[in-house]
């Protein structure tokens, strides 16, 4: 699991929200700018099988993702009781 200001190389393993900071795609130049993505972790309909989606599409180690993962802490939400 990955903890709170921390950066791992690691891909997640549990359910949630994710920064994914790296380049998305095999043949982008590294010389290009890295991007940082907010990525939804989920757990496939196999168990501890995950599915990485971020910007549209599903993220695969195999098609040449490479970068440093971190997990995402929400703040405490506001209630909503006067926006209706």
């Amino acid at each position: 699991m990955l903890e709170k200001d921390e950066w791992q190389l690691e891909w997640p393993k549990e359910n949630g929200p994710f920064w994914f900071y790296g380049w998305l795609f095999r043949g982008q130049d590294k010389d290009e700018k890295p991007e940082i993505c907010l990525v939804d972790v989920g757990e496939s309909g196999v168990k501890g099988v995950f599915m990485y989606v971020t910007q549209g599409h599903f993220l695969y180690r195999e098609e040449g993702a490479i970068g440093l993962w971190q997990k995402v802490i929400l703040p405490a939400l506001p209630t909503l009781e006067d926006v209706r």
